[in-house]
């Protein structure tokens, strides 16, 4: 909804997701799901409560040993960070990087025979 232009709907969305996932106690898939909230909650202009989303993601995957998400949390926090400092130059660098969820990477590997 975000991405589509419905942003106020959209944030609402995902904040009430979030404490409805929270609520249920599950860490199943916990940074992966806190990922999409935090790119969700950047795309509406929404840093500060992103980085928080993303350091609690952080702190699940800590404790649950599910890493697989690390680079997209990486990703998210370096573009929450340069939203909250103004700078605007990386911040188009940042986004226009391949997010955990792109397919890019694996088409761009070279093929063994």
């Amino acid at each position: 909804m975000v991405a589509g232009g419905r942003v106020d709907e959209g944030v609402a969305c995902l904040r009430d997701g979030f404490l409805r996932w929270r609520q249920t106690g599950s860490k199943s898939l916990g940074p992966f799901r806190l990922a999409r909230v935090a790119d969700g909650l950047l795309l509406a202009g929404e840093a500060v409560e992103a980085a928080a989303v993303l350091v609690e993601a952080s702190a699940i995957a800590e404790e649950t040993g599910e890493h697989w998400s690390d680079p997209e949390l990486h990703r998210l926090s370096g573009i929450a960070k340069l939203r909250q400092s103004g700078e605007t130059a990386g911040i188009k660098q940042a986004e226009h990087l391949p997010s955990s969820g792109d397919n890019q990477r694996a088409q761009e590997r070279p093929k063994f025979d």
